[in-house]
């Protein structure tokens, strides 16, 4: 049985994108304005031994459209794999929401099938989970 908690933040974030990502060649130096992140905690208990397993799913809630800031995945392709976008989104774990340097890098991109339209798919290893249920954040 597994039970899921959901928390939303709003924030106003700027990531950049430098093209060397699988999914898109854009280098978007204006850079993408991430609106809300929103974390899904997820505990899951094994029925057979009582086991708990915990993961946290991230996702970066940006506008899909044409203007200034936005990311259109049509056009612009998946911002999935873009290792400047994960790099600076791991600093603002770092510098902004107060993560250590290991639970902000326990954060990678989940697989390319979950990615949305609007939103970039994320998860948080168990360096992360634990980082966030100590700043009460989950």
């Amino acid at each position: 049985m597994a039970k899921t908690k959901i928390t939303t933040r709003r924030v106003a974030l700027n990531l950049h994108t430098n093209g060397k990502g699988y999914w898109t060649s854009l280098k978007n130096t204006g850079g993408v304005v991430i609106e809300k992140i929103t974390f899904y905690h997820t505990v899951a208990t094994e029925a057979k031994d009582g086991y708990d397993s915990e993961s946290i799913g991230i996702r970066l809630h940006f506008t899909h459209g044409n203007c200034a800031g936005d990311w259109n995945t049509d056009r612009d392709g998946l911002i999935y794999t873009d290792p400047l976008f994960l790099r600076e989104f791991r600093k603002y774990l770092k510098d902004i929401l107060g993560f250590s340097h290991a639970a902000a890098y326990d954060v990678n991109y989940t697989e390319q099938g979950m990615q949305g339209r609007s939103y970039v798919s994320l998860e948080g290893g168990k360096k992360f989970v634990k980082a966030a249920k100590l700043k009460d954040m989950i």
